[in-house]
């Protein structure tokens, strides 16, 4: 397996009534075929009325072309009233940039104070998508591969529901399957919900389902699907391997 390395890190501390947050704030992980790293909090800004935005830097990378960029959302608290932070936005080599609303309707005043309040902080990862398989020579149980499912593969499951069947034989996996999605698009995307849940898994392929917070049908998203080009980013790996993306939390 090709060898990894930990990138040098510069920390910061901002503290709130009884908590102490130290967060790293450049690429935390780096190898030929991914990347990733945690954000600082103090690059939340308002984006309008109802959400706040963020632009990841990712030059530490040097993506040679844009990967598939996949995101999770850490904090103290409240990031479980959120949506959107798993929606990517123009991804390049260089940055990729997400929106979060809230739940509950408060204004991106609120979430640009619950933002540093509760540090959240962005979890990201690069992965270079692949045609082939990418094995280790070393420890050939180790396999990823990572793909790009266009949005013409969308099609009505009900309704209020649309579906996908991912293909993922460019993995080459013949072990336990471990999948992961997130959904990337010119607009609109940050209001659509489940497709990361994982269905019907073998090791060639497997399903999302999709559908609109607002209610939207299934013909309204399939037409958005396609006039939005909402591409479903995917990566599938078997024997995992723990890769550390650390936030020290200290009381």
């Amino acid at each position: 397996m090709t060898s990894t390395t930990m990138a040098s890190s510069t920390t910061t501390t901002s503290t709130t009534t009884s908590t102490t947050i130290s967060t790293t704030t450049t690429t935390a992980y780096t190898s030929p075929n991914q990347c990733g790293g945690i954000s600082q909090t103090s690059l939340w800004t308002v984006y309008d009325a109802t959400s706040i935005t963020m632009a990841l830097d990712t030059r530490k990378c040097n993506f040679t072309v844009a990967p598939a960029y996949f995101t999770s959302i850490g904090g103290i608290d409240r990031q479980r009233y959120l949506r959107g932070y798993n929606n990517i936005y123009g991804p390049t080599t260089t940055t990729f940039r997400i929106y979060i609303h809230s739940l509950l309707g408060e204004s991106s005043a609120i979430l640009l104070n619950y933002s540093q309040t509760y540090a959240w902080t962005i979890y990201w990862f690069g992965s270079k998508y692949t045609n082939q398989t990418n094995q280790s020579a070393t420890d050939p149980t180790f396999c990823k591969g990572t793909g790009l499912s266009s949005q013409a593969l969308w099609y009505a499951y009900d309704n209020y529901t649309m579906t996908m069947n991912v293909d993922t034989t460019i993995c080459n996996l013949n072990e336990t399957r471990l999948y992961f999605t997130s959904l990337g698009g010119t607009g609109n995307h940050y209001l659509m919900q489940a497709y990361n849940g994982i269905y019907s898994t073998t090791i060639n392929s497997f399903r999302v389902y999709a559908n609109s917070m607002l209610g939207w049908s299934v013909s309204n998203m399939l037409s958005y699907a396609s006039s939005l080009a909402w591409n479903l980013n995917w990566f599938g790996m078997f024997h995992l391997k723990l890769i550390c993306l650390i936030a020290v939390y200290r009381l």
